[in-house]
């Protein structure tokens, strides 16, 4: 069978409809024989920023929710920003040892937190007006300069709380030093999970792309005689592979959870003495309508 996608290559690769990022699944049957390795590869980036910057990575991250698969990556939080202007996910909490509003990110333990390195800005009085994390892969006094700027944070400052990340004390003494300046340093210890506290996450075009994914392909696997080729989908392949179209076309909000009540598309998806084609007919139907 040909590739979904792009209808040039056999669709031999082996895709996970729900992302691997979100744990492991009793039962879990992959979607075989619809997706070539290429778009399987391509069609993968979209979920990275699915599993690290989106309101299921704070669930997962939160609830400390193994990633499934063999095959151990490597970690980088998606709570902390790893280069300048890059994304990640706001976890703000007040500190109970300073009473500042700080960024924290999930410890290895479950129910405990660690807080990043951060620097929070103060006026005369120790009033907090500003706080600036800092990334992970800088280095040097120009990176740190250039960090502040980016924040926007006016010279001279009047008041500095630096608090460091377990492990980052010497890298951030070292900028500190190339940029020529001194701060007292405070080093930032886990502990119990701070309340209340507030997450913040921008998602982006990729992330909603992702959601049709995993619903898309979870649809093939258990409706096999449904190939994802027919005309019906063509938008939903194109979005999903290029981005082509708008969320909104595919998505749809749900502003209360779903009750158990019987659907009108369950007789698409349940057995029914029907045979396998008339459910198929079914299904295109109401996408049709």
């Amino acid at each position: 069978m040909l590739c979904i996608y792009c209808r040039e290559r056999q669709g031999d690769a082996r895709e996970h409809p729900l992302p691997q990022s979100l744990g492991g699944f009793l039962n879990y049957e992959p979607l075989r024989d619809r997706i070539c390795q290429p778009c399987n590869e391509e069609i993968s980036k979209v979920e990275q920023e699915f599993a690290r910057l989106s309101p299921e990575a704070v669930l997962r991250s939160t609830k400390w929710v193994k990633r499934g698969g063999r095959k151990p990556r490597e970690h980088r939080s998606s709570f902390e920003p790893q280069e300048i202007g890059g994304k990640h996910i706001w976890f703000h909490a007040r500190d109970p040892e300073s009473r500042y509003d700080l960024l924290w990110q999930p410890d290895t333990i479950p129910g405990s937190v660690k807080p990043l390195s951060q620097f929070v800005i103060l006026d005369e009085e120790h009033n907090q007006i500003g706080l600036v994390p800092v990334p992970a892969d800088i280095r040097t006094g120009r990176e740190l300069a250039k960090l502040f700027k980016g924040h926007k944070v006016k010279f001279p400052v009047a008041r500095v709380y630096l608090k460091a990340a377990t492990g980052h004390e010497d890298r951030i003494k070292a900028m500190l030093a190339d940029w020529g300046r001194t701060v007292e340093l405070t080093r930032g210890k886990p502990g119990p999970v701070p309340g209340p506290q507030i997450f913040r996450v921008e998602v982006t075009l990729a992330y909603f792309r992702a959601l049709a994914k995993i619903g898309f392909h979870y649809v093939l696997t258990h409706i096999p005689t449904i190939g994802g080729s027919e005309p019906e989908f063509r938008a939903l392949r194109e979005f999903v592979r290029h981005g082509t179209g708008e969320a909104k076309q595919f998505l749809h909000r749900l502003d209360k959870t779903p009750t158990h009540k019987r659907s009108p598309w369950s007789r698409s998806y349940r057995p029914r003495d029907a045979g396998k084609r008339d459910r198929q007919h079914a299904f295109l139907h109401r996408l049709r309508s």
